[in-house]
């Protein structure tokens, strides 16, 4: 049974670090978080990381240190405690802003009441999972999705493995007319997944279910796939690259994100082996987002 994270014992990361190496030191701490938040502060960037329980402190410590001499940076100061009792996880989503990402205006409900003339609004309740928006991976998909739709691409079909608040699937599916599945494999985002297709009215078209990749039957179901979206890490898109070339109809694209640049090459080999053709990338941070097509 899934704990619930508003009232669990949360514990609480803060270390501050330079601009170029946010997405670095990101990718390293971000790996068991419940969430993680990136601010402007007066001498770098601040990053904030919850987690579920008590952290390995000398082990995030000896890896933090080990990054940054590579990086050739002086290791960042990090405070590890317990975090004040509160909904942390609401009080990140509420504190975001709304997020201008191509031609999305994602946020909160009131997105779609202040939403501008020719964009489409993304409404996200994120308090219980990744996927506010305001991750570059999430942003690099939707760039590339909308490069995609502007040269004439209109999926039917689309599958957002790894759906976390299910943004990318929602954005598909505004600017669309496809019917798409959503798949976790954590039952919190699935459960926050639901919660925002149906204040987003798509529950005749967009579903969302709970499993591995393209294990769970309703997403075998509807295979293939026109669009298939992942914003997970390298290594899973890579050991997903022959299932994701399977359940990709031929001339269908796949948006691949969660990489860092220096990740690219690795995530390009594993995907030409299965046939596809790399068709546009996206950059920046230190973040990248591939589009394939097979």
């Amino acid at each position: 049974m899934t704990k619930d994270r508003r009232t669990e014992a949360l514990w609480l990361l803060m270390t501050i670090v330079p601009e170029s190496a946010v997405a670095a030191f990101s990718s390293v701490l971000e790996e068991d978080a419940a969430a993680l938040t990136v601010m402007d502060s007066s001498s770098g960037q601040r990053i904030e990381v919850l987690y579920g329980s008590e952290p390995d402190r000398n082990a995030l410590r000896v890896r933090m240190a080990l990054l940054a001499a590579a990086l050739g940076i002086d290791p960042p100061v990090v405070t590890i405690a317990p975090a004040p009792q509160k909904d942390w996880l609401r009080v990140v989503a509420q504190g975001v802003p709304q997020q201008k990402i191509a031609r999305w205006l994602v946020g909160d409900i009131e997105a779609r009441a202040n939403r501008p003339a020719g964009r489409y609004a993304v409404a996200l309740d994120a308090a219980t999972a990744f996927g506010s928006g305001t991750h570059p991976t999430t942003t690099g998909c939707l760039e590339l999705l909308d490069r995609a739709l502007r040269r004439g691409f209109l999926p039917e079909r689309v599958a957002d493995i790894g759906c976390g608040s299910g943004i990318l699937a929602l954005a598909c599916v505004r600017a669309t007319r496809a019917a798409a599945v959503c798949v976790d494999n954590d039952r919190a985002a699935v459960r926050a997944a639901r919660r925002n297709v149906r204040q987003s009215g798509f529950g005749g078209r967009l579903f969302v279910c709970h499993g591995c990749g393209y294990a769970p039957a309703l997403v075998r179901a509807m295979a293939p796939y026109d669009a298939i979206m992942a914003n997970i890490f390298s290594s899973p898109l890579c050991a997903l690259a022959a299932q994701t070339a399977q359940n990709l109809r031929p001339g269908g694209l796949a948006f691949l994100s969660g990489m860092l640049t220096s990740q690219t090459r690795t995530v390009i080999a594993a995907h030409r082996l299965q046939g596809f053709s790399l068709l546009d990338r996206w950059e920046k941070g230190g973040w990248a987002a591939l589009a394939f097509i097979r």
